[in-house]
């Protein structure tokens, strides 16, 4: 029982340090969207719809985290895959707007001018691969404990 304790300890841990930290990065990077929308009000508004969506989905992740059963750890689960459903859409949405930029074969004729992009994501930080990295290990944790869960009581 204790070293259960210990494991289920350890993944509160590591995941509410994973999502505080995901939820203080995207609320800076909805505070920058959020002024070059105020400069340019006719801005497309995705990169902020984006974040708050992730943000959203860093409280569901820490609320199941917290909750401690079964049902919270299927809800922590849930909002990891809706912070990977936001990383495909954000995806998507990068491929639209570099191929709309390339239509003419402008990156072509000047490679210089393509949007600074990781991975194929417009305006992604170094951090955000990292934090992917980390969201994918504590979905993987999360799904063991649960498997687990479910094996002890069967």
């Amino acid at each position: 029982m204790s070293r259960r304790v210990d494991q289920r300890r350890g993944l509160v841990l590591f995941g509410l340090a994973v999502v505080i930290l995901a939820a203080i990065l995207h609320a800076y990077r909805l505070v920058l969207e959020s002024r070059i929308i105020e400069d340019a009000p006719h801005a497309d508004r995705f990169p902020i719809w984006l974040q708050l969506y992730l943000l959203f989905t860093f409280l569901v992740i820490a609320a199941g985290l917290l909750f401690g059963t079964r049902v919270g750890l299927t809800c922590s689960i849930l909002g990891l895959l809706c912070v990977f459903v936001g990383h495909l859409g954000w995806l998507h949405y990068s491929q639209a707007v570099l191929d709309a930029m390339n239509q003419d074969g402008l990156y072509d004729r000047h490679p210089e001018l393509i949007p600074p992009n990781i991975w194929g994501f417009i305006g992604a930080r170094w951090w955000d691969p990292v934090l992917l990295i980390l969201f994918i290990v504590l979905l993987a944790w999360e799904i063991k404990m649960l498997v687990k869960r479910n094996g002890n009581q069967a």
